[in-house]
């Protein structure tokens, strides 16, 4: 049964992050026919509905994130989430954005703060302002959100050598600054040997992390179907689908590889299902790309 999944709204970013894998897919000539209209949000929205209803998904995840900056398609995001809002599953459905952080303005932390029982926002970021912006090119003004929700959002860091390096003074701005609530990802998809860490060195780094009050899913001791690079199980054939307009693909890693096409985005989500079922899941703790050598 698929209980997650994450939609890319558009291929459009305004950063250009070092390590980002979507790099050669963003920004590019088919960045305006990649993103989702405001009818298209709609019928997404229907689908996602009906598929909960018909097979009674007790709970759902979805991820408005991919292969653009989610904030940069704000009206479709909207419509997404005060659709789920007003509907009669609000309680099953929970949803989480991931953004670089640099568009947050009053207008989109009212709108996170107002509907903060079903979405949350979460926010890029790999160090102190030094470190991002060589990595990410820019670093977020953390005020506005700090304002209204007197408090830090949610960091998603990816752990890229760079960070191993300058593990404890990076660890020591975050909980410095109150950023207490880090899922951290390994890097992956680089050509650059120089940015890629082992196992050991990212097990590490997590230890270091929890011992410093860092609280992060991949240091929780909970183990389920969602994405290998945070730790857990791959969701791959299992329960988890990344949504785009070229296609629905078992993850995002697969985006614009026609042979791993699941389906069109607008098929019921029932049908997604049962076409998943031609990926064979990956042994506990390997991620189905790198464990089938899916590109080599």
């Amino acid at each position: 049964m698929i209980d997650r999944a994450c939609i890319s709204l558009n291929s459009r970013c305004n950063l250009n992050c070092v390590y980002c894998h979507f790099a050669a897919k963003k920004n590019n000539q088919n960045t305006k026919q990649n993103e989702f209209s405001a009818d298209e949000v709609n019928m997404f929205c229907l689908n996602l509905y009906s598929y909960i209803k018909e097979n009674n998904v007790n709970a759902f995840k979805l991820g408005i994130v991919g292969s653009g900056e989610p904030l940069l398609s704000f009206a479709q995001l909207k419509r997404i989430v005060e659709f789920f809002y007003n509907s009669d599953i609000n309680e099953k459905i929970k949803m989480y954005v991931i953004s670089n952080g640099t568009l947050l303005n009053d207008e989109i932390i009212d709108f996170f703060y107002d509907y903060q029982s079903i979405v949350e926002l979460n926010v890029s970021l790999d160090g102190d302002p030094e470190i991002n912006k060589k990595l990410r090119g820019a670093f977020p003004d953390f005020a506005v959100y700090k304002n209204k929700f007197n408090a830090m959002p949610k960091i998603n860091a990816v752990v890229t050598k760079e960070i191993i390096l300058n593990s404890e003074r990076i660890l020591d701005f975050f909980v410095g600054n109150g950023f207490t609530k880090i899922n951290f990802s390994k890097v992956f998809a680089v050509d650059n040997p120089g940015m890629t860490v082992s196992d050991s060195e990212y097990e590490q780094f997590l230890l270091l992390a929890k011992s410093l009050g860092i609280e992060s899913r991949q240091n929780n001791g909970k183990k389920k179907a969602d994405c290998a690079k945070y730790g857990n199980l791959c969701g791959v054939g299992l329960n988890n689908i990344f949504i785009t307009k070229t296609g629905i693909y078992p993850c995002g890693r697969f985006m614009d590889m026609k042979n791993y096409v699941i389906g069109a985005w607008g098929e019921p989500l029932s049908v997604i299902e049962q076409k998943m079922k031609r990926f064979k899941a990956c042994p506990q703790g390997e991620c189905y790309f790198e464990y089938n050598k899916v590109g080599e």
